[in-house]
């Protein structure tokens, strides 16, 4: 086989990790919808209960999915908002940071309220797989742009 038809291999293979990427990307899409039109929902519940005397407070744990611009690569990651938005306070999420790639039960549901521990843990084991997913699909995409960035340097 010559470098020719390597490099072609390998940008074939790129090509099916984007694929496999996007798909996965529009997944965790989904996922964080159904979860944030449930959160917006049971947040107006709660305000209401507030107005009646409930002492519950709205939740600000969401999951959140970016793509990065310049190379494609997604991110999963939850975010707290801040909770009193009319201050001139920071009006935008604070992620809160993985830990060595992952979250762990207790560091997301120790910020989420009582009535949606389920609701969060369910929705972080769907993102965690796919999270995973992406992350070894990008790091595999990163290796034969690698082989690509070499094979080209042996035909020139």
């Amino acid at each position: 086989m010559n470098s020719e038809n390597l490099l072609n291999l390998h940008r074939g293979y790129i090509n099916q990790l984007d694929t496999d990427i996007e798909q996965l990307y529009e997944q965790a899409q989904v996922i964080s919808k159904d979860y944030h039109q449930i959160w917006s929902a049971e947040n107006k519940k709660v305000l209401n209960a507030k107005k009646m005397g409930s002492n519950d407070r709205t939740s600000n744990l969401a999951p959140f999915i970016r793509k990065h611009g310049a190379n494609g690569k997604v991110y999963i990651y939850w975010a707290l908002w801040p909770r009193n938005i009319n201050k001139k306070a920071k009006k935008f999420p604070k992620q809160i940071p993985l830990t060595e790639g992952r979250y762990t039960m207790a560091q997301i549901t120790k910020r989420a309220q009582h009535y949606e521990y389920g609701r969060v843990k369910l929705t972080e084991r769907k993102l965690a797989l796919i999270r995973e997913s992406i992350n070894t699909l990008h790091a595999m995409k990163v290796q034969h742009n690698a082989t690509i960035r070499c094979l080209e340097k042996r035909v020139d």
